[in-house]
């Protein structure tokens, strides 16, 4: 079992602003929640902690007019 901190290095430092833009894009595409996470990993910009998912909801709030897609599944599904 990996320590939480090899775990937080394998995935990618926690970027809020460009995991908003990364999760609507892929709505916008048609893709699922669940696929557009899976692309925001694949980006690393989400280190897998609890707080990210927080600054990444939290971004959301704070972009919602230029990215919608992301703040509505993220606080309104």
């Amino acid at each position: 079992m990996l320590s939480s901190a090899a775990r937080a290095l394998e995935l990618g430092p926690c970027e809020p602003a460009t995991a908003v833009k990364i999760i609507d894009t892929s709505l916008e595409e048609g893709k699922t929640l669940q696929q557009a996470m899976e692309m925001m990993i694949k980006a690393k910009v989400f280190d897998g902690s609890k707080a990210c998912i927080t600054f990444i909801r939290e971004t959301s709030m704070t972009m919602r007019d230029p990215y919608p897609r992301a703040f509505k599944s993220l606080w309104l599904n």
